[in-house]
């Protein structure tokens, strides 16, 4: 789903009315959006995020020194380059009033984002309030418009995902191009690969991560567990990710029966979590006859049925 988040300083209250409004036109239009006060945005909720929308009551022309600050901070989060922005004010109707969304929208700009709309102003009517009358509604509308926006831009720009796997007996292989297919077929972007064939993995190139393994022991291949250490948790937090592996039914029944975990997906799951990655839905444990295979019938439709789901919650 496409998200927003809205980040605002306000004295009064006028500007978080404002900063609401907004939000609420966002939703309306399809879009996902969080208020947050300056003060409380972590740079690590950016991750996910398609629009930023940043708002401030003029003081002295300029933004406040909260949102001057937060600028500042933002310098310093990766991935910002391409994500759409958008900067609003609140100030007195007068000639001589200054413009705090001016001076947001060109800092965000240097740093790389993108403008989905010049910025606007909300009018109080006094330095305390309240907003002049219609200003609410008429952010909920600007809200509406941005999403539509926003929205159009995600659907042209093809969501892009890597499958990664290993493989002994070719059986894991088959569950990872399965996926790989199936993604493919409900209108992702996929890269797949062995695992010893990735020469270099960035999450700016990718907007999620598949991997998986064969069971060996109770755990993940060694060559996965190489792999993960090369995935970047600046480059990779807040993005989503699926786990698989092959296992025999009996280890599955042993997992069970004796309370732990002997799955290599939920061990990659765990690690990936660890890298602040989104989980969106359980790992996909296919079974396999033995130690060499063949895969179980029905796996495969399973497995498709699973990439499917995937896909869906990745849109």
């Amino acid at each position: 789903m496409v998200k927003a988040l809205v980040v605002y300083y306000s004295m009064y209250g006028n500007t978080e009315k404002v900063a609401k409004a907004l939000a609420a036109g966002l939703e309306s239009g399809g879009v996902e959006a969080d208020v947050v006060k300056v003060e409380a945005v972590r740079l690590d909720e950016l991750a996910g995020v398609d629009l930023l929308c940043v708002g401030s009551p003029v003081h002295a022309w300029n933004a406040s020194k909260p949102v001057k600050e937060f600028l500042e901070r933002l310098k310093s989060a990766e991935g910002l380059a391409g994500k759409k922005a958008f900067a609003f004010d609140t100030k007195m109707r007068s000639k001589l009033a200054g413009s705090a969304g001016d001076k947001i929208e060109r800092r965000l700009k240097d740093m790389g984002l993108t403008i989905a709309k010049h910025s606007e102003s909300a009018i109080v009517l006094g330095r305390d309030g309240p907003l002049e009358e219609g200003a609410e509604e008429t952010f909920k509308q600007i809200g509406t418009e941005l999403a539509k926006n926003v929205v159009a831009t995600r659907q042209v720009r093809r969501i892009k995902g890597i499958v990664v796997y290993d493989t002994s007996y070719g059986n894991t292989k088959k569950i990872g191009e399965t996926i790989a297919e199936t993604l493919k077929q409900s209108g992702l972007d996929v890269d797949v690969f062995y695992v010893k064939d990735v020469k270099k993995l960035s999450g700016k190139d990718y907007d999620f991560l598949v991997l998986g393994s064969p069971t060996k022991f109770g755990t993940m291949s060694f060559a996965v567990r190489g792999f993960l250490g090369e995935v970047k948790s600046e480059e990779w937090m807040n993005k989503p990710f699926a786990a698989f592996d092959t296992e025999n039914p009996e280890n599955v029944e042993r997992a069970q029966a004796e309370n732990k975990e002997w799955s290599a997906a939920e061990k990659i799951a765990h690690k990936l979590r660890e890298k602040k990655m989104n989980q969106p839905m359980p790992v996909l444990k296919a079974l396999v006859i033995g130690q060499k295979g063949p895969i179980v019938d029905g796996e495969i439709e399973r497995t498709k049925d699973y990439a499917r789901q995937f896909a869906t919650k990745l849109k």
